[in-house]
């Protein structure tokens, strides 16, 4: 039987997919050193939207009893919240991931993403960097010449040096091939991601790492109108091709 193809991609295709799309939004979630930056207010990770959920009065929400509360209300009476809003944990939760997958997966986006590694043309950057290469050698070649008739050594041996070091960096960039991926290797590598994506969103043993999944895919949290009816509304990421997600629990 043939393999399918989407198991056939080359991994760095994968990774180099991953670090496109990552980023920017990833930014916000680690420190230099990779460490996760802190969750958000009342969050917890034995359920998928704990603290992920904003009341009207600002207040997030959070799993009591199989429900979704709001946490103010819950604690401090209606005088400080009014919404007598809940919703039960385990048939809003598969309501909402269905809202979110017909979005964030559809076809639509995942023409947004590859139409936009496509156009970003790794090859200008490329350009770059040997015109700046360029440029150094020539200030090198100036900076030794003036050295050879005895001007100012040191400052000039300084200023010599620090052109060598920059030019091993763009050296080095340069001597790495430009990652170039076919639009239909991209698009089977982002199915193929957004295809793991799913399952851990699914997924109740992986919690955690479905919320970490959700901060990639939208803004949080989820802002809740009451009126006229209840309703959810946020915004996709990335912060390039924003669409608004609204929708009754």
């Amino acid at each position: 039987m043939e393999a399918s193809p989407l198991r056939v991609i080359d991994p760095k295709v994968i990774a180099a997919v991953d670090a496109r799309l990552d980023a920017r939004r990833a930014a916000y979630l680690r420190d230099t050193k990779g460490r996760l930056l802190g969750r958000p207010r009342g969050t917890g990770t034995g359920r998928l939207l704990t603290g992920f959920l904003q009341c009207a009065c600002g207040a997030r929400f959070e799993a009591v009893k199989g429900y979704y509360v709001c946490a103010a209300r819950r604690r401090k009476g209606p005088d400080v919240c009014p919404s007598d809003l809940s919703f039960p944990v385990d048939a809003i939760e598969p309501v909402f991931l269905d809202t979110l997958e017909r979005v964030v997966f559809s076809q639509r986006f995942v023409d947004h993403i590859v139409n936009a590694v496509v156009e970003a043309r790794p090859d200008v950057a490329r350009d770059s960097l040997m015109r700046e290469r360029e440029r150094l050698a020539a200030e090198i070649t100036n900076l030794t010449a003036a050295i050879a008739v005895g001007g100012d050594i040191p400052a000039l041996v300084a200023e010599l040096q620090k052109r060598d070091a920059r030019l091993a960096v763009l050296d080095k960039q340069l001597a790495q091939p430009v990652d170039t991926p076919g639009r239909d290797v991209l698009r089977a590598a982002l199915e193929l991601r957004a295809g793991q994506w799913r399952d851990i969103l699914r997924s109740r043993k992986y919690v955690a790492q479905a919320r970490t999944v959700l901060q990639h895919l939208i803004e949080l949290p989820l802002k809740i109108s009451n009126e006229p009816k209840p309703k959810w509304m946020t915004k996709t990421r990335p912060a390039s091709w924003w669409e608004y997600i609204t929708w009754r629990p």
